[in-house]
């Protein structure tokens, strides 16, 4: 192959990779985040080849040092660094199927930055590069217009997130903005112009809607930051007349947009649009919005950026490393978010997620990058005929970084949000003064071009197989294991469950790659549904045996694990409690105190080991951790209901009542687990008023819409206490008949 065929391949195989954001591969495990990596992987490691063979051949293809080159590779050897030293290097490296980030993903992108860099070296290169990824957009946009593709009226399109999607739209709103603006300054035909223009903003248009109905507030934040030093640079320095009134067109726009807003934000056209109604209270900072947000999305966002400020200080040099924020969100857990999401692995917020994954050194180099391309956009001159940057140019390419940058406030970035930014890294790259080149450091001769070739080749296909297709063969095995499994608990079937299991253990094979704890926790999942099925006894005790052996593994590696310790000390005392294995209740013991003592202040923890202590009949002992899991939030009303039922199993009857009063009149008084702390306590009085309470509360259930649970409601409370009898026929007949 000559050097021109190999650059036409590699262009070809860079070209591609804006059209990996549509790929969803429901063979796989997260299949909106799983094929998506792993096909670019695949696009990274064949180019990657490549492109060595072609810069061993062509020293003018080799690497030229830039600042952002420099901040860049410096980024990536610190987030290395701390993977190396953090708390579970292994997840840090390989990340997990949820994520499909890590140190791996990481290294993908650098290599494709560079080659970005070493190829596209053309202004007319990169414009037909980002036509392509702008046509990906509008593509993308059709698509996300499926019903099929929206949530609550959101529209997420292939991108399984309105969030990620909003960012997606952002960047190519953005960079249609740049090619029209860049059209409207170059030369060239009217007619031509006109057309192209016209398509530009086409697609900026469209775009804008699509990322409209994401309902993307983060983004939106960053949009209009972007848009307003836009418009009043270009309203004030430009000197382009088109462009100055082109920009204060925008600002007046802005101005109107928002001025509109707060002024009708009370009128049914805007209340009776829930997206609209979103992006009115955030541009006008509605007091109500505010305070609602505070207790919903903005009470998780601060609690977990205080736990995450609470672990730097911990680690506050090089972090604990990637992939690893669990850790740090379970020590310091706070309890005031216990109506949150519970395993949270990242802050959402991209700054406090590089400051726990790579400490302060991390969060320096990753700002570094954007320094540096700012550096380099406004210090651009023209060094080559077909490379330059004009004002509108530079303002535009800032714009867009100070949207991304605000936008990464509230959220975490994803596959599709780091190939477009390192994207315009590249871009923004060329367009930077070189430092040092590497054209005159390495030999040319024909023996270091063979050599290096064949090593090239062979490291890439060892890469191919770690990393794209081991990941691959383990999340298709997983998708099978659920399939089979699933089948086998309709049919009752052992030979299907035979063939879950083994499609568990090929999955599991894979030991050293992505998802070996994800695929060890839907093993324990299938396990539970296979212990509770029909399966032979031989069957179960296999499933068991592999979940102990392969628990075993998780813990040699990752022994400070909260998640893991609670769910696998969950199972083992619950199978123990049906089995009457002491062994097993005693495993499970150990392994929730574990979790308890990782997780302190974790209320859902305290639950379980409470919980556990009930089973072992060791009533006053589990008390306690109920009684701590309430004085730790009052407001927690699931707390203060467990923490009632575990006052009645202690026999603390005068207490349980002043915490009970708190529910009266609610769906609390009416649970079923009320019902059988009393009845196991032989509080008669009690189960009596409350079991009255049950066909009461009924007929609400029954007016909120509820009729079937209703009428299974009072049967099931009659079946309890027949001399409820003739109440509850009663009550099921005033349910029958409402309208």
């Amino acid at each position: 192959m000559n050097n021109t065929f190999l650059k036409n391949i590699l262009i070809s195989l860079l070209f591609a990779t804006p059209f990996v954001a549509f790929i969803v591969a429901s063979s796989l495990f997260f299949p909106y985040i799983s094929g998506k990596t792993l096909a670019f992987r695949v696009l990274i490691e064949i180019a990657f080849v490549l492109y060595a063979i072609l810069a061993l051949r062509d020293p003018a293809y080799r690497p030229k040092l830039t600042s952002i080159s420099l901040a860049f590779g410096a980024f990536i050897v610190i987030i290395l660094t701390a993977d190396i030293f953090g708390i579970y290097p292994f997840k840090s490296f390989w990340s997990n199927f949820e994520r499909m980030e890590g140190f791996i993903t990481h290294l993908h992108l650098f290599l494709y930055f560079i080659m970005m860099c070493a190829v596209f070296t053309g202004e007319k290169i990169w414009t037909r590069f980002f036509q392509i990824a702008l046509a990906a957009s509008v593509i993308m946009g059709f698509v996300g217009l499926d019903p099929d593709k929206m949530q609550a009226g959101r529209i997420f399109s292939t991108l399984g997130n309105s969030t990620y999607l909003g960012i997606y739209m952002l960047f190519h709103i953005f960079i249609a903005g740049f090619l029209l603006v860049r059209l409207i300054e170059r030369k060239g035909d009217k007619v031509y112009k006109w057309m192209i223009g016209c398509i530009y903003a086409a697609v900026i248009l469209f775009d804008f809607y699509i990322f409209y109905n994401t309902g993307t507030r983060g983004a939106l934040l960053g949009l209009m930051a972007g848009a307003l030093l836009t418009s009043v640079a270009f309203a004030i320095w430009e000197k382009n007349k088109g462009l100055k009134i082109l920009g204060m067109t925008v600002l007046t726009t802005i101005i109107i947009v928002i001025g509109s807003l707060a002024f009708f934000k009370e009128s049914p056209f805007i209340k009776d649009r829930a997206l609209l109604s979103r992006f009115a209270a955030l541009a006008t900072f509605d007091r109500v919005e505010i305070e609602k947000f505070a207790t919903t999305q903005g009470k998780s966002r601060f609690g977990i950026w205080g736990i995450a400020y609470e672990g730097f200080k911990e680690r506050p040099i090089l972090g604990w490393g990637q992939d690893n924020f669990n850790y740090v969100f379970n020590e310091h857990y706070d309890p005031n978010i216990y109506d949150q999401e519970q395993w949270f692995d990242r802050a959402h917020n991209v700054f406090f997620d590089w400051l726990i994954a790579a400490g302060a050194l991390g969060l320096l180099s990753y700002l570094g990058l954007f320094v540096t391309a700012f550096v380099a956009i406004w210090r651009s001159r023209a060094h080559e005929k077909d490379l330059h940057l004009l004002f509108s140019d530079k303002v535009l390419l800032s714009a867009l970084l100070v949207a991304y940058f605000i936008h990464n406030l509230f959220v975490f970035d994803s596959l599709t949000s780091y190939m477009l930014f390192f994207g315009i890294l590249a871009f923004v790259n060329i367009h930077d003064r070189t430092v040092l080149s590497w054209k005159g450091l390495l030999k040319t001769s024909d023996t270091y071009v063979q050599i290096g070739s064949v090593v090239a080749i062979i490291a890439g296909m060892v890469a191919l197989y770690y990393f794209s297709l081991s990941p691959y063969l383990a999340g298709k095995n997983l998708i099978s294991a659920s399939t089979y499994q699933a089948y086998a608990l309709k049919q009752s079937n052992d030979q299907t469950f035979s063939a879950a299991l083994d499609a568990y253990e090929k999955t599991l094979s894979y030991d050293g790659i992505t998802g070996i704890s994800e695929s060890r926790e839907q093993l324990l999942q299938g396990t539970i549904r296979v212990l509770s099925s029909s399966a032979s006894l031989d069957i179960k005790n296999r499933y068991l045996e592999l979940s102990k052996q392969e628990f075993k593994k998780q813990f040699e590696t990752s022994p400070d694990d909260t998640r893991y310790h609670l769910f696998y000390g969950s199972f083992l005392a619950r199978v123990g409690e049906s089995a009457s294995s002491t062994e097993l209740i005693k495993d499970g013991a150990t392994h929730l105190m574990k979790a308890l003592e990782l997780s302190p202040n974790k209320q859902s923890v305290l639950f379980e080991v409470g919980a556990a202590k009930l089973n072992e009949g060791k009533n006053k002992e589990a008390l306690q951790y109920f009684e701590k899991a309430y004085e730790l939030q009052p407001g927690y009303d699931e707390a203060r209901f467990l923490y009632a039922l575990a006052l009645i199993y202690a026999n603390d009857y005068k207490t349980s009542d002043e915490v009970l009063s708190y529910f009266k009149n609610t769906r609390y008084f009416s649970d079923m687990r009320l019902v059988r702390a009393y009845y196991l306590a032989k509080q008669n009085a009690k189960l009596y008023q409350v079991l009255r309470y049950r066909i009461e509360y009924a007929k609400k259930m029954a007016v909120d819409g509820d009729k079937k649970g209703a009428i299974k409601q009072v049967e099931d409370t009659v079946a309890i206490m027949a001399i409820l009898k003739t109440e509850g026929d009663k009550v099921i007949a005033e349910i029958n008949a409402m309208k």
